[in-house]
């Protein structure tokens, strides 16, 4: 049984998803729970009404110049 973690956008991201300052803090806080444990992370953006590009660039880029993108696609960040 595959067990996944949701990582809730909206409720998650202690700083919004605008700058970022907050996608580097999501990115340190997503790498913990990739260090920690090898469930699925799901990242669920339901119910945010903006994300600027600077969230996305800090948070996801560069968590894949860190991990490599085929280790991040063997975590599936969906």
């Amino acid at each position: 049984m595959m067990i996944m973690i949701i990582f809730n956008a909206k409720e998650e991201s202690k700083l919004g998803n605008g700058t970022r300052q907050a996608g580097k803090t999501t990115r340190k806080y997503l790498m913990n729970i990739m260090n920690t444990n090898k469930n699925r992370i799901v990242l669920d953006f339901k119910d945010v009404d903006m994300v600027s590009s600077l969230f996305p660039d800090e948070a996801i880029a560069q968590l894949i110049m860190e991990i490599g993108k085929d280790a991040l696609n063997n975590r599936s960040l969906i």
